[in-house]
């Protein structure tokens, strides 16, 4: 039986992707909207500013939110997600070298454990009774130096 994370690996992630690209686009072109999560969130965030150097964003996408927090944030960013598409999309844009993005999922980060000030866990596609849901959760709270944001949907 292929695991959720496998199909998410071999195809369900570009379809995701493919589906919802003109909504992650406009996360780029609607900064500054009042509503917006991300904006919401940079601005509860602004008092920790000096002290938030470097972020990570589980289930990135194409990096559009994390692009935005850094930049609010003036830190450094990582993202991981499972569609190599996504990934492809938003490293082609974010060639500054200030955010990376990686594919793969949350069971198995490609970072050092207490290498980043914030998480982003937008997405968590391992359901929370599942044997692999804690060491999935564990191993992305190691990556975390402070604290950690995980919003459920």
């Amino acid at each position: 039986m292929t695991s959720q994370s496998d199909m998410f690996l071999e195809g369900e992630g570009d379809n995701y992707f493919r589906r919802n690209k003109p909504t992650l686009d406009s996360v780029v072109t609607a900064y500054g909207n009042e509503t917006s999560e991300v904006d919401w969130l940079c601005r509860a965030l602004t008092p920790f500013q000096e002290q938030i150097h470097s972020v990570l964003e589980i289930g990135c996408a194409n990096g559009a939110k994390l692009e935005r927090m850094c930049s609010a944030l003036g830190a450094k960013g990582a993202g991981i997600d499972p569609s190599a598409l996504a990934v492809a999309d938003g490293n082609q844009r974010l060639q500054d070298g200030k955010i990376r993005l990686h594919t793969g999922t949350a069971s198995s980060l490609p970072f050092e454990p207490q290498s980043f000030d914030f998480c982003l866990l937008w997405v968590l596609p391992v359901p929370a009774g599942s044997p692999r849901f804690v060491p999935c959760h564990v191993r992305s709270r190691s990556s975390l130096e402070k604290w950690g944001l995980h919003r459920d949907h």
